[in-house]
């Protein structure tokens, strides 16, 4: 399964110009399911989603890290989101994917339970994260929307990882 998340090329021919296209692309989130609860990432950042591929385990990483896959010739660290979110592990299913994700020159694959959909997301609609536990919460939680029946839990991507661990990761790609 890969499917890439380029725009749609009816967006480019919108009479509106190029304010309403950035503003719709800036509301568009890939919902995806880590255990039952559902997050939300900026689609922005999305490069493509594929399946579970052979990784080739690297010593020293955090524990959240599962290794390496070779992506068309580019080595990509791969996180798993339940060990970053402390959550039990378990095998992975036909549902499972990888969320190839790039920040500045860094390409990881995301391993979530399952991708729901794209979603739009309006700023009026997204509520403040208060009452979060820990640092790491608040650190990369945007906050929280509510989409159809679930609530969506809105990650900030650049902050999932401290600056020493992308720094990290970068070492190994």
């Amino acid at each position: 399964m890969i499917m890439s998340a380029n725009t749609n090329d009816d967006w480019l021919d919108d009479e509106n110009g190029d304010e309403e296209f950035e503003e719709t692309v800036e509301e568009k989130y890939l919902s995806f399911k880590v255990g039952s609860d559902c997050f939300v990432i900026a689609i922005l950042g999305v490069q493509e989603i594929i399946g579970v591929l052979k990784m080739t385990l690297v010593p020293d990483l955090p524990e959240y890290v599962l290794g390496v896959i070779n992506l068309r010739g580019q080595i990509v660290p791969i996180i798993s989101m339940r060990k970053r979110f402390h959550l039990q592990d378990r095998a992975f299913t036909e549902r499972t994917c990888t969320v190839v994700v790039k920040r500045d020159d860094l390409v990881l694959g995301l391993i979530v339970d399952e991708v729901s959909d794209v979603v739009q997301i309006k700023k009026e609609q997204i509520q403040e994260p208060h009452g979060l536990k820990t640092e790491a919460e608040q650190r990369f939680v945007v906050g929280f929307a509510k989409v159809g029946d679930e609530l969506q839990v809105i990650l900030d991507l650049d902050k999932m990882l401290k600056e020493n661990e992308w720094q990290t990761l970068q070492s190994v790609s």
